[in-house]
């Protein structure tokens, strides 16, 4: 679903630049995920359930919140061609 809705924002001259970009971004941010879920397990008395979830639900609130106030694309054409309303 995050990707489909990536590509609507931008324009179809650089659709692929911005999910490109963010699925190396998320590659970046999940190469710290298993030690900062493991340093919350630690001052926790060693619950990694906690980690996995505090870190999960940290992700899901920040999509919906992406989702809730991103712009909406719903009938608005996303072409690569520029309208004469915009030159």
């Amino acid at each position: 679903m995050v990707p489909t809705w990536l590509t609507e924002l931008v324009t179809a001259n650089v659709r692929a630049v911005l999910p490109g970009f963010v699925y190396q971004l998320r590659n970046l941010i999940a190469s710290v995920n298993a030690m900062l879920q493991s340093r919350i397990a630690e001052a926790h008395s060693g619950n990694y359930g906690l980690g996995m979830t505090i870190v999960a639900s940290t992700v899901a609130l920040l999509i919906s919140l992406l989702i809730v106030f991103g712009r909406e694309t719903r009938g608005i054409e996303i072409s690569g061609a520029v309208s004469k309303s915009t030159r």
